[in-house]
């Protein structure tokens, strides 16, 4: 439950995903992937008072180790 949770709270939190998801976005990218796979769904989001649908592309990479990783998300 959220439903507690005032205005300020959640632009609190909300400041705080976005550093997250920032860092995670600039960070830099070293060694090589082998595999590369590009993928893309479709949300429905909010755009001037309307709702329209968006692509969210992601972009997942197996290393030489052969882990998998998200390379980046837009």
């Amino acid at each position: 439950g959220a439903g507690g949770m005032s205005k300020s709270q959640v632009s609190r939190l909300c400041a705080e995903i976005d550093e997250r998801v920032n860092a995670f976005l600039d960070r830099p990218l070293e060694g090589a992937w082998p595999y590369l796979w590009l993928d893309a769904t479709y949300i429905k989001v909010r755009d001037g008072g309307r709702i329209v649908s968006r692509a969210v592309i992601i972009a997942v990479a197996i290393n030489e180790d052969g882990k998998r990783e998200v390379l980046g998300v837009a």
